[in-house]
């Protein structure tokens, strides 16, 4: 019995849509794993700092926080 292996290059004429896809860069899913986990990143000068994520739940947008988030009632500045 043989085992059907999905892999770069077959001629498969039917699609399976993949468990699991990444498609954005490294540097994008470093900044996403380190605002939801609050790790510290090193910035362009190599100084660690915290990346913070704003909410604004009435146009459901979220921003990278700032110090203008904190005095703006519609924005949650930390989440």
């Amino acid at each position: 019995m043989s085992l059907k292996k999905n892999s770069i290059g077959v001629n498969v004429k039917t699609y399976v849509e993949p468990k699991e896809l990444v498609i954005d860069g490294q540097q994008r899913l470093t900044a996403l794993v380190a605002s939801m986990y609050g790790v510290k990143v090193k910035d362009k000068n190599f100084t660690e700092r915290e990346i913070k994520i704003s909410f604004n739940p009435l146009t459901r947008e979220f921003a990278v926080w700032t110090s203008a988030f904190d005095r703006t009632p519609e924005w949650i500045p930390k989440i």
